[in-house]
Parts: structure tokens; sequence; C-alpha cells
């Protein structure tokens, strides 16, 4: 908006009588063509809107605010100021070509990261001085522990499985593993297995294939864990998160008592 006009345009109501400035073909475009009594001035760059409006050729522009306030904040000259709340919700994403599957699971994960770890956030707010919507702010609700059935191979595998996703401290995932194993890869001191943590999930869609003989089983994931951020739900092959933490399946021992504890090496 120019400057001078800042005061009289608060909202969409405010620009019918002007010129506003659009990229083509845009979701501003879109919106301004449905305001009655605004001329609407297609450009097929929104530079060009931003040069016409700083020669007074147009009164304003709707256009995305990140850029926006780029490119006002690099160019003065223009004596153009945001007014207003934002006109829509709308996201960038990442293109990816359809056929790249694991490509895809790998972006996902490592957004979901910095999402749950508050790195998101902070990066948001260091360069638009304002918190993410709700869905890219990390969860702060109690997950909860499951009850853990240490009597199968597959219940050990489940609960360590949601344990992961509970923001739990060291010595709850030790509570799974054999006393000389504290440097398996299912344990806290495995790092790609410490970036899983505080993750909020859905995992019952966790799949489990046993193969068990003479106290010792072998239990390979499957299926899908639900990644959740906000109201977005991220569904991801088991086999590929595992993977990004280099772990392909699970071996458990046996003990005395007859439960069963994660193990590195089977004795």
């Amino acid at each position: 908006m120019r400057a001078d006009l800042a005061e009289e345009v608060q909202t969409p109501e405010d620009l019918v009588g002007l010129r506003v400035g659009v990229q083509l073909g845009t979701t501003g475009d879109e919106f301004a063509s449905e305001i009655d009594g605004v001329e609407v001035v297609r450009f097929d760059e929104i530079t060009l809107a931003f040069q016409a409006l700083g020669e007074s050729e147009i009164d304003a522009i709707i256009n995305d605010g990140p850029t926006s306030a780029d490119i006002i904040a690099n160019n003065p000259d223009l004596e153009a100021v945001i007014v207003g709340e934002p006109l829509t919700d709308e996201f960038y994403g990442i293109a990816v070509n359809p056929e790249l599957t694991d490509l895809l699971d790998t972006l996902n994960v490592s957004l979901a990261n910095v999402i749950a770890s508050g790195e998101y956030a902070e990066i948001f707010m260091e360069w638009f001085d304002t918190e993410p919507p709700a869905m890219f702010m990390p969860m702060d609700e109690d997950m909860g522990m499951m009850e853990v059935d240490f009597s199968t191979p597959e219940g050990v595998v489940m609960g360590w499985v949601s344990t992961v996703f509970s923001e739990p401290a060291p010595e709850d995932l030790l509570a799974f593993v054999c006393e000389e194993d504290t440097e398996t890869p299912c344990s806290l001191t495995n790092r790609p297995m410490a970036s899983l943590v505080g993750l909020a999930a859905d995992v019952s869609g966790l799949e489990l294939e046993v193969e068990e003989a003479d106290g010792v089983a072998t239990v390979i994931p499957g299926g899908q864990i639900v990644l959740i951020s906000g109201d977005t739900e991220t569904p991801l092959p088991v086999n590929v998160l595992l993977s990004q933490v280099g772990i392909t399946d699970v071996t458990l021992v046996e003990q005395e008592d007859g439960t069963w504890l994660i193990c590195s090496v089977a004795e």
C-alpha cells in the first residue's frame, strides 16, 4: 500500500475505487477480482507491480506477506507499507517428484523434527517477529506412556516405539534394553534415535513381524506411523522412519524371569 493511503485502507472494502496490482493467476488475483468496485491491474511478475506502485501507477498490491515485506524492506524509496490483517491462510510447500517417495518421507520426517524441537518456531520468530501457526509449534501436552507387556517380544517393541514418541528420559528407554547393551541403536545414546524423541505420533498403525527361536526373537517393524503437528497428520512408512536412525529390525533375548529385552547381540 502507498504510505500516503495507509491510514485510509485497513480492510478489503477500503480498496473500493482504488487501483490494485496483483500477479497474474495468483490467489491475490482471485481475491482482488472478487471485490466489487476495485480496478484490478495484473502483472506478469510481482516486482513489476511494486515498480508501478512506486511510480503511483497503482494504489495498492495484494501479494504474499513475506515476499512483500522483503521487497519493501529492501526498497525504502517505494514508500510502501503493509496494512491490515492477512486476507488468506496459505502455506509454502516443497515440490517433490511423486516417484521419489523416499525423499518425500525424509523431508516430512526432517520437518517434523524441527517443528517438535521448537527450532522451526525460533526461525519463524527470527524472520517474521511473530509465532508461527499452532500446527507448526511443538506439542506441549503430555502424550502419556502406555503400559508395556514385557512378556512378549512384540509387546516390548510396541512399548519401546510408544515411549520414543513420549519425550522419554534416557532411563525410560534403557528399561527396554539388556543391561550390557546400553549403546544399542535403540537407546538415546544413538544420536539419530534421539532426533525422534518428542515427536507427536499415532503408532496404532504399527505392524510387527516376529521370528522367534531358542529364546531369541527378531522383530521387523512395518506398517505406518502418523506424525502429528497441530491439525496436520503425516503418515510415514515405519521402515523408512526407522531406517533413518539405523534400525531395520530389533533383536530381543528372553530373560530368566520370562521377560524380553532388546539386545544388540544375542547371547
